[in-house]
């Protein structure tokens, strides 16, 4: 049987400095993330031996040093954990920073701003929240339900595949 690995395996840069910080924050006495840190249970079943325990609701972080997972969130979580009187660090993957900081400045800019992703995923839920409203759509088919009224701004989850992004703008541009 031949085997032939792909060029491009592993974990995207993301990932692997949300795992660095993941490994960081586990040495800390009982340091929690809202939700797990990456979407690999191998990976955060180690981080949850190492001591990094996934939470579901901040209450239950109790005091202890919250780790902002590899998909960002919402400005709302951040005031929440800051009230609460949490340590914060932030695993924030940059690509997904920078998504939101062109949400953020779409939305100032443009009549409706655009996100190609998976409705509920945390990442997208970090990009609505920083455009302030957004329309979500997880597939080119599903433009023809937007009625679009003006200029409009596009943005994608990082993880979608820049030939359906290329195909949603050329849909736009019709």
């Amino acid at each position: 049987m031949k085997i032939k690995v792909a060029d491009k395996i592993g974990f995207c840069h993301g990932v692997r400095r949300a795992l660095t910080l993941g490994q960081e924050a586990a040495r800390q006495e009982g340091a929690v993330t809202l939700g797990p840190l990456v979407h690999n249970s191998h990976v955060v079943e180690e981080l949850t031996k190492l001591g990094l325990e996934p939470v579901n609701e901040l209450g239950e972080a109790q005091g202890r040093p919250l780790l902002i997972r590899a998909h960002g969130t919402t400005a709302a979580v951040l005031d929440e954990a800051k009230a609460l009187g949490l340590p914060i660090m932030d695993a924030t993957c940059p690509f997904v920073k920078r998504a939101q900081a062109a949400g953020r400045q779409l939305a100032q800019e443009v009549n409706m701003v655009l996100i190609l992703g998976d409705s509920g995923h945390p990442e997208v839920e970090g990009l609505v929240d920083a455009a302030g409203q957004a329309h979500v759509i997880a597939r080119v088919e599903e433009l023809e339900n937007v009625i679009i009224t003006g200029p409009v701004g596009v943005i994608a989850q990082t993880t979608q595949p820049k030939a359906i992004f290329a195909e949603l703008l050329a849909k736009l541009e019709e």
